[in-house]
């Protein structure tokens, strides 16, 4: 695996939430801006997560597989 990359910088979070305000088409009041820098915050956490385990080309992913027993997923 490749090094691993730096935390998202807090422009890219401001990016992502004049992106989504623009799609909304309309001003929001400050509860919804707060839900959605939370969201966007939480999100790219997640993202930040992912990268951290960054894949070369040839990796393969995990395939193993477990039985659980007694366990019925229908």
């Amino acid at each position: 695996m490749a090094e691993r990359r730096p935390a998202p910088a807090p422009e890219l979070v401001e990016r992502h939430l004049a992106v989504a305000r623009a799609a909304v088409g309309r001003a929001l009041d400050a509860a919804e801006n707060a839900l959605l820098r939370e969201n966007v915050e939480r999100l790219r956490g997640a993202v930040a997560i992912l990268d951290a385990f960054l894949l070369e080309n040839g990796d393969e992913p995990d395939a193993s597989f477990h039985v659980v027993e007694g366990v019925d997923r229908t």
